[in-house]
Order: C-alpha cells, then structure tokens, then sequence
C-alpha cells in the first residue's frame, strides 16, 4: 500500500516525521521512499509545499501471483520412461529336509514353473541334520543323516526341473554345515578326504561336502564357496544387494546384520518375515535407504520342529527385480492355509 501526504507551511523547518505524525500516522509503519519541496510565491509572500511518498513496511505480503485474464498455463512434469530390462531373482531357504512343508512346496514348484526366474538362491538349511547337531537327541524329531542328503536332493532335482533355465546357486547354513562341524569334533583327520582320481584328473570330490552329497554339480548349482564359517558365505545379487543365510537371531537381528554394511541384505535362519530399512548419508548429504528382509522359512511351522515352542516363523520366501541399472525391488511370497501369493498371483492346493 503506498501513500501520499502533501502539507503547506510558510516555515521551512518542517521535517517530514513532523508532517506524517500531524496526520495521524505513526513513522515506525512506514518507509518514506520520495520527497518532493516545492515553492509557491515571491519576495515576502513565499510558501512552500512538502509532498512525501510513503510504503508501508510489511508491503511484501501483499504481493501475489501474477493475474492475467483467461485461463492459467501450467506447464505439466515431463515423466521419462526407462527402457531397461529386468531380471527376477528368487531366495527360496531354511527347508530344512525332511522337514520342508509338502504342500508349499508342491505350491513353490509351481511358482517356479510359472514364473521362470533368471536367478535363484537356495538360502541355506537345504537340510536339517539334527541327529549330528549339538542339541540333545530327540527320538520324535530326529532324522538320519542319509534321509536328510536323499529328501533334499530330490527337492532340488524337482525345482531344477521345474525351472531348466533358472541359475541356481546355494549358500551354507548352518544346519548345512553340521556334518563338518560333527567332523570337526570328533574325525578332522576325515575333512576333506577325497575321492579317488584316475590318471589325468587333478582332484576328486571332496567326500563329505554338500556339492559331493546333493549332486550339485550334476543338478547345475553353484555353491557358494567360503573360507571359515558358513556366516562368510553370500552371493552377489545387485551393486547394493546381497544374500547371505544370516547368523543373529532375534527381535533385531535384520538391522543388527546390516549394521556395518553399506548395501541391502536377504537374510534367511531367523524363519520371520520381516522387512526394514535404515538410511544412511554420503558426504554430499544424500540420503540412501539400506533394505533388510528375512526372508520367512519352507519348513514346517507346527510344534517348531521340536525346539520352539510358539515360534514367531512364517512360511515365506523372498523374491528381487532388479534392473539392467542396478535398482531393485524386494517382494515376499507368503504361504498361508493352503494358499501361496505372490504380488497379483495366487496357487492353491
């Protein structure tokens, strides 16, 4: 808001706060912007005039959008689509032969068959082991050694028929291992004994390894090769994704397992379906989201096969799009009630 004051006084010692005040108006409310001094008149018979152009102080929230007649033009976002393709990554784990759950696996065979993954991970616990584990023997819930080794390749041969181009690799866990860790207590003289050679091969299999036992060469999976514990173990999924079985336990174990890395993890052992993120900040200040998930087991939930009593578990497995790019999206498959759903995709028993 702008304002004009004219006065007419024969005394030039008029200022131009005594001319705002005489007219009601308080100097602290405004800004003079111009001044004006005219003189009327001559010899003794002089007046002179003072004109003062004044701006409010707080003119500026007044101001608004421009306004012009006719319709407003508002330029819309240009959206850029991506034209890049995708591969499907599946992290199936903790199946723990001959314990894995008959009728989601008979769904998971179908899932596979279905949905022709590019990548698949076997996540670690393919079996069970307990009748060489450290626990206290169970005659109710153990299981030979031999019938874990026989149900779970059968269970692999079937995933690997079901998807013949599906790129498999496997990574230990720690049921996996049981058998070295059984070997390690009471036989290490036996680790790595090896198959016979005939003339010209460099080496034979090693006897009591799971690539040995589960025919993983044959069946074409990869295992996932380690120095020490199977906690070493992980495959490489995307530039800030991995897998690894997992190794912590409890109600924090996700976050606590990415807690010194800078990339996203999929983690099986827990047997929880869970996911959670954490952001973290580069030097610029950009902020990048870090994903955990648990990726939930294939095993049988009831009773909690005899050493969890209640156990928060979920039958789940993992699924990963990821981008020629490098970015990638996370899904669960749940399995409820004779119902396994995945994304917009269901199979029933």
């Amino acid at each position: 808001m702008d304002a004009e004051i004219t006065g007419e006084q024969s005394l030039a010692s008029i200022t131009p706060d005594d001319l705002i005040r005489r007219h009601g108006i308080d100097p602290n409310d405004w800004i003079i912007a111009k001044t004006v001094v005219n003189a009327y008149g001559s010899g003794d018979n002089i007046s002179h005039q003072l004109k003062i152009w004044l701006i409010r102080r707080n003119a500026i929230s007044s101001i608004v959008p421009a306004r012009i007649p006719g319709p407003t033009f508002r330029r819309k976002p240009v959206i850029k689509k991506i034209r890049e393709g995708s591969t499907l990554w599946v992290f199936p784990g903790d199946q723990q032969a001959p314990h894995q759950h008959p009728v989601m696996e008979e769904l998971f065979v179908q899932f596979l068959k279905e949905t022709n993954p590019e990548n698949g991970v076997l996540m670690g616990d393919t079996l069970n082991f307990s009748d060489i584990s450290r626990h206290k023997d169970d005659p109710e819930w153990d299981d030979r050694v031999q019938e874990c080794v026989d149900t779970g390749y059968r269970m692999l041969l079937r995933y690997v028929q079901a998807s013949p181009n599906t790129k498999w690799q496997k990574l230990p866990g720690n049921h996996d291992t049981r058998i070295y860790d059984h070997m390690l207590e009471r036989t290490p003289k036996l680790i790595g004994l090896r198959q016979a050679i005939e003339e010209g091969e460099d080496e034979g299999a090693i006897v009591y390894s799971l690539t040995h036992l589960l025919r993983l060469d044959e069946l074409g999976i990869e295992y996932a090769e380690h120095k020490g514990s199977y906690k070493y173990a992980k495959v490489h999924v995307a530039p800030g994704l991995m897998a690894q079985h997992g190794w912590l336990t409890g109600k924090d174990a996700g976050l606590n397992s990415i807690k010194n890395l800078d990339c996203s993890l999929i983690v099986g052992h827990t047997h929880a379906k869970k996911m959670e993120t954490k952001m973290m900040y580069d030097s610029r200040g950009m902020s990048h989201e870090l994903t955990v998930a648990q990726g939930g087991c294939m095993c049988l939930i009831e009773e909690g096969l005899g050493y969890a009593v209640r156990p928060d578990w979920a039958n789940a497995f993992v699924t990963a799009q990821v981008w020629d790019d490098g970015r990638f999206s996370i899904d669960f498959a749940k399995y409820e009630d004779g119902v396994l759903t995945w994304r917009d995709k269901r199979w029933a028993a």
